[in-house]
């Protein structure tokens, strides 16, 4: 019987299940030799049973460091805590406290000294009963799910442990990208368990949102503030809730060609509206558009007072055979100067509302919102989306086509509206005056108000396709060149080994060279699409130069005619001010195609939501079913609950079912280390990889407990931008006592991290970790982070490869303490609050096997099934 297999509540024993003292050290000696029997042989240590009886055991100890002897001495007191131990130092002739023991330096003088180790029964009439453990509240699991349909998500609550008394907590609702009043209506109170309960649940009511929002998060947090009759959860405090959004970006009305694949077939224009719709719904964006518009049509205002001005200082002012009656002062000096300070005060006012409208937000929150929806969207990919984007798509999708589409898609809607409103004003001025100067109406003036839309509109939708073509060759071949660049950086190492560094750049040059060309044509033809207003306007300027020069000499004044001429400038200009903007719209139309494809692909999401609620159900279902069998059990039944694999029909997109998983059963013990074995490529990475949650099962084949945390660990090594301490401490909130400074280096220690590095964890400086660590230590921080993460599951690859056969067996006794301590370097008066580890790897080696509780064996031919360690040959591991 292995000792992790009988692990219950908070380190008891648990009846009938709970090993005998004799079966614990007879379970260590699987495998050993005629001349070891009785004793232990661990690395170089060895514990020798000098007695086996139940409730008292004499053993030696030689070699005090080694993890693993230490190990097996915790795992006896776990067992038993009701059991007092003392250790009798022969050569010192005293008894010393366990951790003095455990802590005593390996010295030289007592190497070949013998220990004796005595554990004696407090409580010999109970050795076989479970001992009444502490009271637990904590949420039933990290995460929960709900979609923007819903009207309420429900959040499960836990206690465990003792529930024979009263217990209540507080709690409440945090914002993170979901927000209260917006997306959720905040929400906090205390939940009261009576005697007897274990199951509670906190009712959050959602607030349907117009428009696509993505998937948004917020917190409920269990408050430790007037907590009585519990202790929280040491990690399950705190739960996120996930609210999933089914519509479709921008909106709905295109919703069913855009998930069926169909982008192309849907209108540009049409499309770009719903843009417009969708930054309308955000409030930021609305409020700062409606004030910028407001400020453009104040500069339309101020055109106009200059329109009215220029008449009356060219016609009136200025002319001086005019009497000075009709002025408004009855003085040409004086008015000279109103008409200055008449220009000058209301300039002064809009350069402040100029200034002022750039922190009005509108580019900026537009921008964001795609980009943080992007982001947001790629991390909630499935496998199939994220393996149909490279690396440059989503590079500048984010940096490049979010600019574009904010920028020239929505905010050119506001120049926009002041060129509108500039000819509005025209009109208007056109209109009135004649009456305000008492002038003859000239029809002439509104030809340019009729003409310029129908000659720019047909030139503009005709010239779109050809536009639209060079447009998209030029931001292909950006992306070809970031992505050429990823690939150099990624794959420095190969092209420096193999010295293709000249054969390298040449290949950049071409994709460089073909963006230039792109870039030239691109620019070409948007040249001339700029250049046909002004062309336009040109033209029609000069005729009316000689139409309306000839209407002076009839009666024209002066002031009108050069009003006229500005009129016409100003017409053609702001008709070619709309130009360019439909211009710059009809150029925003690929990066809002690439967008919409980059914002409505498949996410996992719903797939969580499906396998978490399912996993629930059932943990809350056989933790019952234990619970109807053990009426009064005090301890902590969800620890006894198994991770369980079954006839998983899994295949990959585009493949069949993988052999190796479609049969069988793997059932795991919490607190059990456990090695995979089985042939190359027949499903053992793939089955830790589902079991890590990075690849999604089909529902009801795997069965986690849902208050488990669950960390996959694979053998790249990855690092973030930031300390080694930060790598160290990735994943860990600041503040948290898992990632203190004295348990982080403690860990990097036990790992046989060297001196240098260890020098490196207090320091602020950055580097290229994965260039300058070797690969032995990039896998040691890798090693550490996890430790450091401290989750109730670790699912790891191959964990001693990149060690030699030292740095292995110390590796593999981190491990095994990481089971029986449940966690490592954690303070050992806790343990009891703690939910047991588990350990689940694939083996590169025969040592992972020799060390593991458990050895399941998975191939194509006989899929998933439980095998004994001296089953197990060279061909099943690597």
């Amino acid at each position: 019987m292995s000792m992790s297999c009988c692990l219950q509540e908070g380190g008891q024993g648990c009846g009938a299940d709970v090993p005998t003292i004799a079966e614990v050290i007879h379970a260590n000696n699987e495998g050993l030799s005629e001349d070891q029997k009785g004793g232990i042989v661990i690395g170089e240590a060895a514990v020798r049973a000098e007695a086996l009886s139940e409730d008292r055991i004499a053993g030696a100890l030689v070699g005090w460091e080694d993890e693993r002897v230490i190990s097996l001495v915790q795992r006896v007191m776990q067992t038993r805590p009701w059991i007092s131990a003392t250790f009798q130092v022969d050569v010192m002739k005293d008894v010393v406290d366990l951790d003095e023991v455990i802590q005593m330096n390996t010295d030289s003088a007592y190497l070949n000294d013998a220990a004796t180790v005595k554990f004696t029964s407090t409580e010999d009439d109970v050795l076989d009963e479970p001992k009444e453990s502490p009271t637990i509240i904590q949420f039933g699991s990290a995460m929960f799910f709900c979609t923007n349909q819903e009207a309420h998500v429900s959040i499960d609550v836990k206690r465990m442990g003792n529930v024979s008394g009263r217990s209540e907590v507080c709690f409440t609702t945090k914002d993170a990208t979901a927000k209260a009043g917006h997306n959720y209506m905040h929400t906090e109170g205390n939940l009261v368990f009576e005697p007897g309960e274990r199951d509670k649940s906190i009712g959050v009511d959602l607030i349907k949102t117009k428009g696509w929002t993505g998937a948004m998060e917020f917190v409920v947090e269990l408050l430790a503030v007037e907590l009585t009759g519990a202790t929280l959860g040491r990690y399950l405090y705190k739960a996120r809730v996930k609210i999933i959004d089914s519509t479709c970006f921008p909106t709905n009305k295109y919703m069913q060609p855009i998930f069926e694949g169909r982008l192309d077939s849907v209108p540009k224009l049409p499309l770009l509206i719903e843009y417009w719709k969708f930054n309308w719904l955000n409030p930021v964006v609305r409020r700062g558009t409606w004030k910028m518009m407001l400020v453009e049509q104040v500069h339309n205002l101020y055109f106009m007072m200059n329109l009215f001005l220029n008449v009356y200082l060219i016609d009136y002012i200025l002319d001086l055979t005019k009497s000075e009656d009709i002025l408004l002062s009855s003085e040409r000096r004086t008015e000279l100067l109103l008409v200055v300070l008449i220009r000058l005060i209301p300039f002064a006012l809009l350069h402040f509302l100029d200034y002022t409208k750039l922190t009005w937000k509108v580019g900026g929150a537009s921008r964001m919102s795609l980009q943080r929806s992007m982001l947001r969207r790629y991390l909630n990919y499935t496998e199939e989306s994220r393996s149909s984007l490279e690396h440059g798509d989503v590079i500048m999708a984010i940096a490049r086509d979010a600019v574009t589409l904010a920028a020239d898609g929505y905010a050119v809607l506001i120049p926009l509206s002041r060129s509108i409103g500039q000819l509005v004003v025209i009109l208007l001025f056109q209109v009135t005056s004649p009456m305000v100067f008492n002038k003859t109406p000239r029809p002439l003036v509104y030809v340019p108000l009729g003409i310029f839309p129908f000659i720019l509109l047909p030139f503009l939708f005709c010239r779109q396709k050809k536009s639209m073509h060079y447009e998209s060759n030029k931001d292909r071949k950006e992306t070809a060149i970031v992505e050429r660049v990823n690939r150099t950086v990624a794959n420095y190492r190969l092209i420096a080994d193999y010295n293709t560094r000249p054969e390298l750049v040449s290949w950049f040059e071409q994709v460089v060279a073909k963006y230039n060309v792109a870039l030239v044509e691109a620019k070409q033809v948007m040249k001339n699409n700029e250049y046909y207003s002004p062309w336009i306007t040109l033209v029609l300027v000069s005729i009316y130069t000689v139409l309306g020069g000839t209407q002076v000499a009839e009666g024209l004044s002066l002031g009108s005619f050069l009003t006229n001429v500005q009129i016409f400038n100003a017409v053609g200009k702001a008709y070619g001010s709309i130009y360019n903007i439909l211009l710059q719209m009809q150029s925003s139309f690929n990066s809002l195609e690439r967008i919409v494809r980059i914002l409505n692909l498949p996410i996992d999401v719903p797939l969580r939501m499906e396998l978490g609620r399912k996993r629930r159900e059932l943990t809350k279902q056989l933790r019952d079913e234990i619970l109807a069998g053990k009426p009064d059990y005090k301890a902590f039944a969800l620890d006894l609950l198994p991770i369980k694999v079954h006839n998983m029909n899994f295949s990959f997109p585009g493949g069949g079912p993988l052999p190796g998983l479609s049969t069988g059963t793997l059932e795991i013990k919490q607190g059990t280390l456990v090695s995979l074995v089985g042939p190359h490529s027949e499903g053992k990475s793939t089955l830790l990889k589902i079991l890590g949650e990075v690849i999604l099962p089909p529902c009801g084949t795997c069965f986690v407990p849902s208050h488990l945390r669950v960390l996959h660990v694979g053998t790249d090594g990855p690092f973030c931008q930031g300390t080694l301490f930060k790598n160290v401490t990735f994943g860990i909130s600041e503040g948290d006592p898992d990632a203190a400074p004295e348990r982080v280096k403690e860990i990097c220690r036990k790992i046989g991290m060297p001196d240098v590095l260890m020098a490196c964890l207090d320091s602020d400086e950055v580097r290229p970790w994965p260039q300058v660590l070797s690969m032995t230590t990039r896998y040691m921080v890798s090693l550490a982070r996890a430790f450091v993460f401290n989750p109730e599951v670790l699912c790891i690859h191959k964990p001693i490869l990149s060690f030699d056969e030292s740095i292995g067996q110390r590796v593999l006794g981190l491990l095994r303490n990481y089971v029986d301590a449940r966690g490592i370097a954690l303070d050992d008066s806790t343990a009891h609050l703690r939910r047991p580890r588990t350990c689940i790897m694939t083996s590169a080696k025969m040592s992972s096997v020799q060390a593991a509780d458990q050895v399941y064996h998975i191939s194509a031919k006989t899929g998933i099934r439980l095998i004994k360690k001296d089953e197990v040959d060279f061909g099943m591991i690597g």
